[in-house]
């Protein structure tokens, strides 16, 4: 009976060894001394930044070397990362002016750091797993600063909520800048993989659908325009379901 099995599991292992994702990313040791800071403690928002770069010239000396999200190696760099960015939270006692400039180091650093991980079609398929979470917090950090910009209109001082008021507009374009990019992931020249796709496209509908309300017009028009496109015709049925949903509930709030 031994016999028997040791063939059908012998192959099994095989199969799952040779599909089994590469992972070129370096160990930890492999980082600090190449300049990044340890992961024990807390980083200065100079030394994210700093890491960002390093990570930077890092790339340009080897192929493929940067933290990965799930990786025995490098996982907890790329956790260390995320976990050192801003975030914007509820109920602390920042004021809004300090909230917002931890919110556009968030954007700068976010930015760069995508950037790092690459954009050609080979570099979109060995990082989806760490680029579709940045898109993620991306999502969830725009849809908070949202919430807290016309929250800070409705309750701030007379002369603070006229400022905001007045400059909506850019903020609105802003927003809409950074929900069309993240809807353009979804094109098919884009190669996440599918499950990361889906992922994406959850947090897209979870988090825009709290800042609905709050998006001008033109803004929502725009959108749509994009959303109903992927709702009809995206090459992967779970994403088009996800955003049909999102359309309905959507369409109820505007009623």
């Amino acid at each position: 009976m031994r016999k028997k099995l040791f063939v059908p599991i012998l192959f099994v292992s095989v199969v799952f060894s040779c599909t089994r994702e590469p992972d070129f990313s370096k160990t930890l040791q492999e980082y600090y001394d190449f300049g990044l800071p340890k992961i024990e403690r807390k980083w200065s928002y100079d030394e994210l930044e700093g890491s960002a770069k390093l990570l930077g010239r890092l790339k340009e000396k080897d192929s493929l070397p940067l933290p990965k999200l799930n990786s025995k190696k490098s996982g907890k760099y790329f956790q260390r990362i995320i976990s050192a960015l801003p975030r914007l939270a509820n109920g602390d006692s920042l004021s809004y002016k300090r909230k917002t400039r931890d919110f556009f180091f968030f954007q700068k650093i976010v930015k760069r750091l995508v950037l790092i991980y690459g954009t050609t079609e080979k570099e979109q398929e060995y990082y989806s797993n760490e680029l579709i979470e940045l898109n993620k917090l991306t999502l969830e950090e725009v849809a908070n600063m949202t919430l807290l910009y016309y929250d800070t209109i409705e309750q701030g001082s007379v002369d603070y909520a006229y400022h905001l008021e007045n400059n909506s507009r850019q903020f609105q374009r802003g927003v809409l800048t950074i929900l069309e990019a993240s809807l353009q992931n979804h094109e098919s020249h884009v190669k996440y993989k599918p499950g990361d796709k889906i992922e994406l496209a959850r947090a897209f509908s979870e988090n825009v659908a709290k800042i609905w309300h709050l998006i001008d017009s033109d803004s929502k028009e725009k959108l749509l325009t994009q959303i109903r496109s992927i709702a009809g015709q995206n090459e992967i049925g779970k994403v088009q379901s996800i955003y049909s949903d999102f359309l309905e509930t959507i369409e109820s709030k505007d009623q």
